[in-house]
């Protein structure tokens, strides 16, 4: 930057010395509230994004893939054997009603 700065620092290391506590900035991580949300992409574009009060069960996970991944599906009208679908091993993703 020449006028002003980015708000970056940089620190200079040799690759072969040990990180040391001035390479490292500390940063606060909680306390600044949170929220929750599910989302899904695709080459055609992007879904509505969902915000997800309270707990995530199998029910409501059922219910967001019907209305939102599928919903995404018939507005791109995208073929069901052109997608991959790609999800962790959490158990609502799991469950049987999720296969349904």
């Amino acid at each position: 930057m020449i006028f002003n700065s980015d708000g970056r620092e940089y620190y200079w290391k040799r690759d072969n010395e040990p990180l040391k506590e001035h390479h490292v900035k500390s940063t606060v991580k909680f306390g600044g509230g949170n929220i929750m949300v599910w989302d899904c992409f695709s080459s055609f574009g992007v879904c509505n994004i969902v915000r997800i009060y309270g707990r995530i069960d199998k029910e409501l996970y059922r219910e967001i893939l019907n209305d939102n991944l599928l919903g995404t599906i018939r507005w791109y009208n995208i073929s069901k054997n052109d997608i991959v679908f790609q999800q962790n091993n959490d158990p609502k993703h799991s469950a049987k009603p999720t296969y349904e």
